[in-house]
């Protein structure tokens, strides 16, 4: 069996390197993906805790949100108890 010569060698690692990349890029999509449903997950079971307390609208959650950056005493009180 004859060696294969060096640009044949070379033209093979570069086949592997590209075949690497794109592992490795559909990894990254993957954990991106993950991430995001990790976040939309999180984000909904906040809204559902909101909605519990009567929180219906945006507009009540930004005054939820103005009003504890307003009292940011009282913000770091109930942090501090949980």
């Amino acid at each position: 069996m004859a060696r294969k010569s060096i640009a044949e060698r070379m033209a093979d690692l570069d086949h592997q390197q590209q075949q690497l990349q794109a592992r490795k890029e559909a990894l990254e999509a993957q954990a991106k993906q993950q991430a995001r449903k990790q976040r939309t997950r999180t984000l909904i079971q906040i809204g559902g805790i909101l909605a519990t307390c009567g929180v219906t609208t945006v507009e009540e959650a930004q005054q939820v949100q103005a009003y504890a950056q307003a009292h940011e005493s009282w913000w770091a009180q109930w942090r501090s108890t949980t």
